[in-house]
């Protein structure tokens, strides 16, 4: 019986070091091998890593505004029409190093006012700058849907007849094993370089070297072979639908105020005025694709804190106009820091929002597109104000690197139903929204 136990133990013991194996490819060959195989017992038209890549990469296609969704690591996005520059970093589930889908996306950033002064965050006099915040948003994905031949693939494609069913699962099992080739040889390759780089070198420096190489490298492959599974199902035309939805709680919390000197009128003192615009919305987006054509939808909710000011509802005048025209707080104004003196009943007052997007990409191979926004403010601050934009993307070194721009016409409260003094043409505006990726996407 010890005889049996040890021999049962010294295999146990060899499986374990091959699963763990530091010195070849043997963990990606083994990991590839059991997702291979897997797809063909269950009939599936890929893997479930290489189908959370394909739908993290499709959910992130758009990015011009602090609410869209990103899946790179790391971003930044100069949203013209509100005069804001955001900095965000993303964590979740790396799809293509788990079996679990992403369902989870945090991400954290800074937003900063960049309408007055692009590069000032901080000065010695006044520290930070005015209206700096957190920027912080949760996102929980959907489980996407791929059509083909008008049946939908869900995670499982239990939906598709069997022999739609059997040609899907058959293609993608041989551009799985084309793959596979592919890779093996690189791995040789890889293997043998790298072995023949180590003649002559002690075996101090071969049992460092060795497992740093081969731990790194196999990743590195497993990964691989998931983004050519996604990438395949592209090339090969495997879908001609594919439609995603996900919700996000997203919060903007203010580090500093927005500071403003203001008198009711002429004859008041001047008053230091401070507001914390502070904002949170509830964001619904669906993502619907075809061969020719990709369309984005969003509905966005929300409340955010402002004043009469940000609004224009009060008259702005400069130290020296407030003067001419009557203004008495003479002691205050030797002590003003701002140039600038706001006339009018201040008031500071929370506004509901509500704003519906539509995106579509139809044009040089879903790369160029027309964007539609209609954003309604209620309460006693209620203007509607319409966007019309010109999406495009250009392509960096690689897929990963492509910066989004967005060419926008807007036009604030279109309705006239503030300062209807002003003509639509006065509340008119064009600006040019850049979204920049700064690393790699989480998968």
């Amino acid at each position: 019986m010890k005889i049996i136990a040890t021999a049962i133990f010294c295999v146990m013991n060899l499986y374990a070091i091959a699963q763990d194996d530091t010195t070849s490819f043997a963990q990606a060959r083994s990991v590839i091998s059991k997702m291979h195989d897997e797809a063909i017992k269950d009939s599936l038209l890929m893997t479930n890593r290489g189908l959370n890549v394909f739908m993290a990469k499709k959910v992130s296609t758009y990015l011009s505004g602090s609410s869209d969704l990103s899946l790179n690591k790391g971003y930044f996005i100069l949203d013209p029409t509100d005069g804001r520059l955001l900095l965000a970093y993303n964590t979740a589930i790396d799809p293509s190093s788990d079996e679990r889908r992403t369902k989870w996306i945090f991400t954290g950033g800074v937003k900063t006012d960049v309408a007055d002064a692009f590069s000032t965050l901080y000065s010695g006099d006044k520290k930070l700058a005015a209206n700096i915040g957190a920027s912080i948003k949760f996102t929980l994905l959907g489980r996407g849907i791929i059509g083909y031949n008008g049946n939908n693939l869900q995670a499982q494609p239990a939906l598709v007849s069997q022999t739609k069913k059997m040609l899907q699962s058959e293609t993608g099992k041989n551009l799985r094993i084309k793959t596979k080739n592919v890779l093996n040889k690189q791995m040789e390759d890889d293997s043998t370089e790298f072995e023949n780089s180590l003649t002559g070198t002690d075996s101090e420096f071969r049992n460092t070297d060795i497992p740093a190489f081969y731990k790194g490298k196999n990743k590195g492959y497993i990964k691989k072979f998931i983004e050519s599974e996604s990438d395949n199902i592209e090339e090969a035309e495997l879908y001609n639908y594919f439609w995603n939805h996900w919700v996000s709680l997203d919060l903007y919390i203010p580090f500093t105020s927005q500071e403003y000197d203001a008198a009711k009128d002429f004859t008041t003192t001047v008053k230091s005025q401070k507001l914390y615009n502070f904002e949170a919305s509830v964001i619904y987006s669906q993502i619907r694709e075809w061969k020719k054509n990709r369309m984005l939808t969003t509905l966005n909710f929300g409340a955010k804190n402002q004043n009469n000011i940000n609004t224009s509802v009060l008259d702005k005048h400069t130290v020296s106009d407030y003067k001419k025209l009557g203004g008495i707080d003479t002691i205050t104004l030797a002590q003003l820091e701002s140039k600038e003196i706001y006339i009018g009943n201040y008031e500071k007052y929370f506004s509901p929002f509500a704003r519906i997007q539509i995106v579509d990409y139809f044009l040089a191979q879903k790369s160029i597109g027309i964007s539609i926004q209609v954003e309604k403010y209620f309460g006693s601050y209620n203007p509607l104000n319409l966007k019309l934009g010109i999406p495009f993307t250009l392509a960096g070194k690689d897929d990963e690197t492509k910066v989004s721009f967005e060419v926008q016409f807007k036009w604030n409260d279109f309705g006239n139903n503030i300062l209807p003094g002003k003509s639509r043409s006065d509340k008119f505006l064009v600006g040019l929204s850049v979204g920049v990726p700064l690393s790699s996407k989480i998968y």
